[in-house]
């Protein structure tokens, strides 16, 4: 391409006749326009962040680089208004504004990509954190009842046995009883018995 000192060379050639001369300067006027603000077409990497700070800080990169590429696609179409060759013109800053913006709205994505990722991290994680709760309750749930069966196990076997003992000793109590009232109705036999001989003598 052409620089501006070239484009001013080319001005200088007076030993060519006028219609050479003309062809010369539309094309060093082409080969500025084409070399103009080629720079600012150069696409930006964009790198997937890492963290949510560098997410956001890129976010608002991107949103910093449309508002760039909006107000030099605007100052580019009035240059491009001063120019001998419009249409050209305007499709060069068209192309590097479309470039800028695929750029920018890349670097959007990735940074919001990277966003959704970890929001649904985050969403997972509390669904499997809620979901190791429920079942650390149910688990829970299950030990008490479990507990609780065999503590009224224990009671229901406590009371048993307690009846068992008030029914034994009831059962000696009747049995001594029996066992006294046998031994004084044979004691009063004999002593009827006894006064029975006496009464007889």
């Amino acid at each position: 391409m052409y620089q501006r000192d070239k484009k001013v060379q080319c001005l200088g050639l007076n030993e060519f006749d006028s219609m050479k001369n003309g062809l010369l300067l539309i094309l060093c006027i082409v080969s500025g326009i084409l070399s103009w603000n080629e720079s600012q077409a150069q696409s930006v990497i964009a790198e997937r962040p890492q963290t949510i700070e560098q997410a956001v800080a890129q976010r608002e990169k991107a949103a910093i680089m449309r508002g760039a590429a909006e107000k030099q696609y605007a100052e580019g179409q009035q240059e491009c208004h001063r120019k001998v060759f419009v249409n050209n013109c305007l499709a060069k800053v068209k192309k590097r504004y479309r470039e800028a913006m695929l750029a920018a709205r890349d670097m959007d994505n990735q940074a919001r990509d990277f966003d959704h990722q970890v929001r649904r991290d985050d969403a997972q994680e509390k669904i499997a954190e809620r979901i190791k709760n429920q079942e650390h309750k149910a688990e829970t749930h299950k030990l008490q009842a479990e507990q609780h069966r065999q503590d009224e196990a224990a009671r229901q076997v406590k009371r048993e046995k307690k009846l068992a003992e008030k029914s034994q000793q009831a059962e000696e109590g009747r049995r001594k009883r029996a066992e006294e009232r046998a031994r004084h109705q044979a004691k009063q036999e004999r002593r009827e018995k006894r006064n029975a001989e006496k009464a007889t003598k």
